[in-house]
């Protein structure tokens, strides 16, 4: 079968809010064609000021660069609000990103 037939998984960007945290689980690849569904679950998420904004990346397969831009963001904005992100961990893909770039550093991780 060649490439042109095979489609990408399918993105989902999913709100929850539970008390005094607010979760984005991001699920498929985060790149930059999905980067814009992701950011709009991201200020749904935060239009509330919840006190901690989880980014659940378990579900991700892929995060390209833009996904590392979106994070970031996601961090100055929490920091100049005074909010706890965190972040829960990907599979391995997702965090050797996190890694090679040295960004893992910036964020606090919780399982």
């Amino acid at each position: 079968m060649g490439t042109a037939n095979m489609k990408a998984p399918p993105f989902a960007a999913l709100v929850a809010a539970n008390g005094e945290r607010t979760q984005v689980r991001l699920i498929g690849e985060l790149d930059v064609a999905t980067a814009p569904r992701a950011a709009a679950a991201i200020a749904e998420a935060e239009r509330d000021l919840p006190p901690t904004l989880e980014l659940d990346l378990s579900g991700l397969a892929f995060m390209d660069s833009t996904g590392l831009r979106l994070m970031l963001c996601t961090r100055q904005r929490a920091l100049a609000e005074s909010r706890r992100l965190v972040l829960r961990r990907g599979p391995d893909a997702v965090q050797r990103v996190l890694d090679i770039t040295a960004l893992a550093s910036l964020f606090e991780f919780v399982n």
